[in-house]
């Protein structure tokens, strides 16, 4: 199973295909059912919907998908991969970390 970030999601769901390479990538784990996603990267998509309808009908095409949930374990290990990067002097958003997190603590 394959987590695909936020930005790879919006360009497939808005149709558009920016990098070619990456979305012939994300249509072959698509049909191959190895997509997932997980709470963080389903609000940023869902925060994103200017209206109802189009906030329900994304809502229900990425409830089709293997939902990864952000547990207080995968919070916790963002923090610390948070801090680890900033001891190197990299800054990385919180989200992005709450993302690694869950890959790393899912296996994915």
């Amino acid at each position: 199973m394959v987590i695909v970030d936020t930005s790879v999601w919006i360009d497939f769901l808005e149709g558009k295909n920016k990098d070619k390479e990456q979305f012939k990538i994300f249509i072959e784990l698509l049909n191959n059912e190895k997509v997932g996603l997980n709470s963080i990267i389903m609000a940023e998509i869902l925060q994103g919907k200017k209206t109802e309808k189009q906030y329900q009908n994304t809502k229900n095409i990425l409830d089709t998908f293997k939902l990864f949930i952000v547990t207080h374990n995968t919070i916790i290990k963002a923090s610390k991969i948070s801090m680890a990067c900033q001891r190197i002097g990299e800054t990385i958003k919180l989200t992005d970390c709450i993302i690694a997190a869950s890959c790393i603590e899912y296996n994915l």
